[in-house]
């Protein structure tokens, strides 16, 4: 056993001991989540000062640079500890799921290290489902900081906007053209605006470049792109395209049918009324409700999201279940008459806007 493979036992082994080292232990094994040129920018990471083993916190610094061992080992390392730890310390999921929020790399640091932590937080939601939510809330949240930074203006012209403070609150403030400079939420087109050269990544799946060809393209606007646009642009899609692919795995997983194709318009006589007649596994539900709860939370209070909710459309392209949960869930927003105003024209925008550009939906549907 090499020394990153021991080290990581002893902490195992500390903290079965004594959990007051929980914390400590955990933020020691998530930082081996960032890759190793993180720790330069963002400086060492936090650890409890009564955590008094100093050698261990040392070595185990060491032993991530260690070349006897791979990182994709000590990462398949890392996450058995975790399991144990928490088959040993149950409560300590409110910890993990606090030190993983609290090391989020900052949306400044480059895709590599973007898309290597977010990919170990999914695998946390394979080992742990009872998070799943919660971490999908977590990457959710940063990929809207990152897409509500990128402004588009009339002329096609786009920048980003410093400083952004990003909010799910939608206040109104007597100004009634809120929405007047959002065209279509599910438009295309902020795709082929030429903020990147791919639509959701060369990493997306098949399906996934099929599901945004769902939609009517419109012609760009052809602006040129300054760098930093393209950069930050960059890692939104990378993020995305890795949502794409862990939604498109886990539906494979526990779909009890194949997945709706795309290639035409599908013959369903699911309406909005009655759901599927097949229900989908328990896992499945569970997903899609957590889905439904997050657009509902997150995108639905969002001003000017203009790529994040393309990974909804891609789940309702695959799965009748999620696109009945999805249209009923916009439906009861709008015709609620206890909701905000705000919220239920926002509802409105995004309902007219996906019946009239997925290609996928029956007609009972869109009737």
């Amino acid at each position: 056993m090499s020394i990153n493979m021991t080290i990581i036992q002893l902490i195992f082994h500390i903290v079965v001991t004594n959990a007051t080292y929980l914390s400590s232990a955990f933020k020691l094994l998530v930082k081996a989540f960032i890759p190793e040129n993180a720790v330069a920018v963002k400086g060492i990471i936090p650890y409890n000062s009564s955590f008094h083993i100093t050698n261990v916190i040392l070595l185990l610094s060491v032993s991530l640079d260690n070349p006897d061992t791979t990182r994709i080992e000590l990462l398949k390392h890392v996450h058995d500890i975790i399991a144990k730890i928490i088959h040993q310390v149950p409560t300590g999921l409110s910890e993990l799921l606090k030190i993983v929020t609290e090391f989020f790399p900052h949306k400044r640091f480059s895709v590599y290290i973007q898309t290597e932590y977010i990919q170990q937080l999914l695998t946390l939601c394979n080992a742990f489902p009872v998070l799943q939510g919660r971490i999908l809330d977590i990457i959710i949240e940063k990929c809207l900081e990152m897409d509500v930074e990128i402004i588009i203006e009339d002329d096609g012209e786009v920048r980003l906007q410093r400083d952004v403070e990003y909010s799910t609150s939608l206040q109104d403030d007597g100004n009634n053209h809120l929405y007047e400079d959002i065209n279509d939420v599910f438009d295309d087109n902020v795709f082929g605006s030429g903020l990147t050269a791919r639509k959701f990544g060369a990493a997306a799946t098949a399906s996934a470049s099929s599901a945004v060809a769902g939609c009517r393209t419109q012609t760009s606007h052809g602006a040129s792109i300054p760098t930093e646009v393209a950069e930050l642009a960059e890692k939104l899609d990378s993020i995305l395209s890795q949502l794409i692919d862990y939604f498109h795995d886990y539906i494979s997983k526990y779909q009890q049918q194949p997945t709706t194709p795309l290639t035409s318009t599908t013959t369903s006589t699911n309406s909005t009324s009655s759901p599927p007649s097949s229900p989908s596994s328990p896992e499945l539900s569970r997903f899609y409700q957590q889905l439904i709860d997050l657009f509902q939370q997150r995108l639905l209070l969002t001003h000017k999201s203009k790529y994040v909710q393309f990974i909804f459309f891609y789940v309702a392209s695959q799965s009748a279940e999620f696109r009945h949960l999805f249209t009923k869930k916009l439906l009861d927003i709008i015709f609620n008459i206890h909701e905000s105003i705000l919220i239920r024209q926002s509802a409105m925008m995004y309902l007219a806007s996906y019946l009239s550009r997925a290609t996928f939906l029956s007609n009972d549907v869109i009737r």
